[in-house]
């Protein structure tokens, strides 16, 4: 069972909505909280930017 089960439930139950920008390791994040049934209610976008000039945006 994946570890963070329960801390991504909690999340998706939560009234809070989330916009994601992340990279290198912290992908796996992301991935992570889509697999959990609430994603739509919870994940409102994510960006994964790759360039030096991409993340300098944020």
């Amino acid at each position: 069972m994946n570890k963070y089960l329960e801390l991504i439930e909690k999340i998706h139950a939560s009234p809070f909505r989330l916009t994601f920008v992340s990279s290198g390791g912290g992908t796996n994040a992301i991935s992570e909280l889509l697999k959990v049934p609430g994603a739509s209610n919870t994940v409102l976008e994510s960006y994964i930017p790759y360039s030096k000039e991409s993340m300098d945006t944020f």
